[in-house]
């Protein structure tokens, strides 16, 4: 969690929970998998823009916590699945 923090740092702005939505959308580094599940959820109604926020916001954690540079699909799905149990 420690190297986590010091990674979300690191990259700018403060800790992903904090950070403004632009920083986020700039720092966030999506692989092209998240950005369709992310955009799936919104289009089938899963998520708000708030809640596609929120979930980036985890993803980007999740992957931080394992010391990845860029968010994957498997992150985006754990960060949805968090959120919203099996519904998601």
């Amino acid at each position: 969690v420690t190297a986590a923090r010091a990674i979300q740092r690191e990259r700018g702005g403060g800790l992903n929970g904090r950070i403004d939505g632009h920083v986020l959308e700039r720092t966030a580094n999506l692989t092209r998998e998240a950005r369709v599940a992310l955009r799936t959820a919104a289009e089938r109604k899963v998520l708000t823009g708030r809640g596609v926020s929120k979930v980036t916001r985890v993803a980007r954690t999740l992957a931080d916590l394992e010391g990845r540079a860029q968010v994957t699909g498997e992150h985006v799905a754990l960060a949805l699945h968090l959120r919203m149990g099996d519904a998601a």
